[in-house]
């Protein structure tokens, strides 16, 4: 088998996987969290080029 290949066997149980709620929801909550964080992100940022256009501010 080549190498990265999945066996069907693998991506039979990743799809039973996939489908039971639980991982269905921690999928979810992980994106949300995701979400949260590049928000997070963007803020920071933000607010560091506000701060850098005040004359006498460094970082």
């Amino acid at each position: 088998m080549p190498v990265g290949a999945v066996s069907p066997q693998r991506k039979i149980a990743v799809v039973e996987d996939l489908s039971s709620k639980q991982v269905s929801l921690s999928y979810k909550q992980s994106l949300a969290e995701a979400e949260c964080f590049m928000q997070a992100i963007d803020q920071y940022l933000f607010f560091e080029n506000m701060l850098s256009l005040i004359p006498g501010v460094s970082f």
